[in-house]
């Protein structure tokens, strides 16, 4: 196990602040790349020193998306263009670690503050049931403070949640923005975590 130096240390200079848009979950290899409207490149991030195993976005960084174009994903890469994805998130995500009751078919996260309807993604490992795929986008039914169940659909029946979920696998809201005409998208968050 890395201590936090270690692990700051690690952050600071692993590289790869260049940040793209994607219309799918990219997977480890960093598919579904949004082309963009002008500039042709990724951002560039700018990310602030390490600090207790976590290193931010410290400034807004800015992508010109295409109409038409739903944003689901945000990737880091190693390079402006090509390059290697380093690590994906989901568009205003906010990765939560949970555990699940196979009994009660629920979700279990202290103070989870999610709605009815939220859209949620489990990705980083085995999912917590046969019936959900990582990186495909959810609803949240049932909730209460600490529970939730998750549904394919809107309004639709809760899943059942049949296996305990890989370590590494985290749920996370999902933002899925589609633009009209050409615009940009400002990514104003951006955390990367050795803390998981």
């Amino acid at each position: 196990m890395l201590t936090v130096a270690g692990k700051n240390f690690m952050l600071d200079n692993w590289g790869g602040d260049f940040l793209s848009a994607h219309s799918a979950f990219p997977g480890d290899s960093g598919a579904s790349e949004i082309a963009y409207h002008t500039a042709g490149t990724r951002a560039t991030g700018t990310f602030g020193a390490a600090s207790a195993g976590s290193r931010a976005l410290t400034a807004t960084a800015s992508l010109n998306i295409p109409a038409a174009a739903t944003v689901k994903w945000l990737g880091r890469w190693s390079a402006v263009s090509a390059g290697t994805c380093r690590e994906v998130k989901p568009n205003g995500g906010d990765d939560k670690e949970f555990y699940v009751d196979t009994t009660a078919n629920t979700i279990n996260i202290p103070a989870h503050g999610y709605a009815n309807d939220q859209t949620i993604v489990f990705y980083g490992g085995q999912t917590p049931s046969t019936l959900i795929t990582e990186g495909t986008t959810y609803y949240v039914v049932t909730t209460a403070t600490n529970t939730f169940q998750v549904s394919a659909t809107l309004g639709g029946g809760a899943i059942d949640i049949d296996r305990n979920a890989g370590a590494s696998c985290v749920v996370s809201k999902i933002t899925e923005q589609t633009f009209a005409a050409n615009g940009i998208l400002d990514i104003n968050t951006f955390v990367r975590n050795l803390n998981g």
